[in-house]
């Protein structure tokens, strides 16, 4: 993900520089701000800065609102304090909606923000005057239904947000009691389609994202947990990776789309799904780890070779779409080579043959970064494949695979790839540069 979409407010400042110096045309200051999803001339409403401080400002509001009402709630008459409580939220969200008539959708998301933190200590306090505490995630998730309305009706991401954060509390609250709550896929779906309809938000699809993993993560638990107790099992790892394969399809495949808001999702889903993937290599290349994966107790293969094998077929399909089937046959063929050695463990050296195969891995993934950063310009990927690269060097530092002598030639061989890759920089420069000043000839 370029940090330059980060900071866009930035950039439509600078960019309103170039128009005064007479570097760029008004009109071309306008495409440039639309394409990173800006506005020119640039407006400090729309930073990220004026929208955090507006964002923490209505929280602490809403957090003194409730300390003002427990400090003095032994003191209230228990009619009024009730009909206080529902006459504030009712007020707050009744001035979210006619804000929004209004088309002042900020300050409409701002009071349907506070009505939702009045509405969620409504349900707590009058809990308290009744004293009604059967099933405490219960509140929660009233809490967050009633939220959910408002994050729907006025199409606000940060709505969601709070909404989706409420629910997966919920979700692991129920869990804790050793309940799996099935209905929690609704609030993902609910937010998926605001995703897609409703205006671009890089924060909800993170948060989509995370919340969307972890109730994968909890549905296995779930689905292969026989007592009341959801434990985890060793089988989620392999399903876990190809669920992100899966993800980096689809992020590969969103960025052949036309509109840069899907591109730039896309881009966001490419990027984190491949620092996932060089995470669990790296984690993979140390034998311990290998050796807990080996002698770990694996009692559902079936079930787990079905659902990878489902999700795989999809992947496979998808790839073949978006032009990436040779590169996944490629990550296909090595992870099947690194389970095959871990099983059949040829003459007791399975872990050993593993471990080595993910180092020449990461080695080769920290090149190909490095080297696509070089032609595209993309300075994420060189930094990435640099970390991988320093990160592999360290840790077979600290943990010598093949002892002393494994450990220098293996040094020996990053630093040839380091001094490589700096000289194929500075020569890939030299012919951009000519090529460059022959065009313009």
């Amino acid at each position: 993900m370029r940090l330059i979409r980060f900071l866009k407010q930035d950039l439509a400042h600078e960019i309103e520089e170039w128009v005064d110096q007479g570097v760029i045309r008004a009109d071309q200051a306008q495409a440039i701000c639309a394409r990173y999803g800006t506005s020119y001339p640039p407006s400090d409403r729309n930073s990220v800065g004026y929208r955090l401080l507006q964002l923490f400002g209505i929280l602490f509001l809403g957090l003194a609102l409730i300390v003002l009402l427990g400090e003095n709630w032994d003191a209230i008459p228990r009619g009024l304090r009730m009909g206080g409580l529902i006459t504030l939220t009712a007020a707050l969200q009744a001035a979210a909606l006619w804000k929004y008539r209004l088309a002042q959708h900020q300050a409409s998301a701002g009071f349907a923000l506070l009505g939702n933190f009045a509405y969620g200590a409504s349900i707590i306090l009058i809990a308290q005057i009744y004293h009604l505490g059967e099933h405490m995630p219960a509140g929660v998730f009233w809490w967050a239904l009633g939220c959910l309305p408002w994050a729907l009706l006025l199409k606000n991401p940060l709505l969601m947000i709070q909404t989706l954060i409420l629910a997966a509390i919920w979700f692991l609250l129920e869990v804790d009691y050793g309940i799996y709550p099935a209905s929690a896929g609704l609030f993902l779906l609910c937010g998926f389609w605001l995703l897609t309809t409703g205006p671009r938000s890089i924060s909800l699809l993170l948060t989509l994202l995370i919340c969307s993993i972890a109730w994968i993560e909890f549905s296995l638990m779930a689905l292969w947990s026989s007592r009341a107790l959801i434990d985890s099992h060793i089988e989620q790892t392999i399903v876990t990776v190809a669920v992100f394969m899966l993800l980096f399809v689809i992020g590969r495949g969103l960025q052949h789309k036309a509109s840069n808001d899907v591109k730039e999702y896309g881009g966001l889903i490419d990027i984190w799904c491949l620092r996932f993937g060089l995470i669990f290599l790296f984690v993979m290349s140390f034998s311990e780890t290998l050796d807990n994966i080996t002698s770990a107790q694996w009692n559902h293969v079936t079930s787990m070779l079905v659902i990878t094998g489902l999700i795989m077929t999809l992947t496979t399909i998808m790839a073949w779409r978006c032009g990436l089937l040779l590169s996944l046959m490629g990550v296909y063929t090595l992870l099947g080579a690194g389970a095959a050695l871990l099983v059949f463990n040829p003459q007791n050296y399975g872990v050993t043959a593993t471990s080595w195969l993910v180092n020449m891995a990461l080695l080769c993934s920290g090149i190909t970064l490095i080297y696509n950063a070089i032609n595209s310009g993309k300075s994420h990927y060189f930094f990435l494949g640099l970390v991988t690269l320093l990160a592999t060097a360290f840790a077979r530092y600290f943990d010598l695979v093949g002892g002393y002598i494994g450990g220098a030639v293996l040094f020996f061989v990053f630093a040839i790839i380091l001094l490589s890759a700096a000289k194929y920089w500075q020569t890939h420069n030299v012919k951009t540069g000519d090529k460059e000043a022959l065009a313009n000839e």
